[in-house]
């Protein structure tokens, strides 16, 4: 397996993790009856702008587009490759063509058709 983004760009986003730690703003002054309800917060340490940080970093992680792929060959593969073109035109829409279901249309006959073919075909890829 192999991992890639889609867009890589996105990732210099993360650059603006360091504003979350040096770009708060300044704390308003407050007037506290007691000393014990003012408890110091380290900034390192403060649980909330972590918070913040790791839901940010896996937005920006996010909007890059990461995906994993196989690069296994299938070279051993037996099958065929197939692609069928069907007609959707306004032709398509008459029906009686099917003795024992006169009100079918082309179309449906021809999905009818279809569907049996793919369900024999086990190592093709169809498209």
């Amino acid at each position: 397996m192999h991992f890639t983004l889609a867009q890589p760009l996105w990732l210099l986003g993360l650059l603006f993790v360091p504003c979350f730690f040096l770009c708060k703003g300044s704390a308003g002054i407050f007037y506290l009856p007691k000393l014990e309800w003012a408890k110091p917060r380290r900034v390192a340490f403060d649980i909330d702008t972590w918070l913040k940080v790791v839901i940010f970093s896996l937005m920006v992680v996010a909007l890059a587009d990461p995906y994993l792929f196989s690069g296994a060959s299938h070279a051993g593969k037996k099958g065929r490759d197939l692609v069928l073109a069907l007609d959707a035109s306004g032709s398509m829409a008459q029906s009686g063509f099917d003795e024992s279901a006169p009100e079918k249309s082309k179309f449906e006959l021809l999905t009818q058709i279809v569907s049996r073919f793919l369900h024999r075909r086990f190592d093709d890829n169809v498209g």
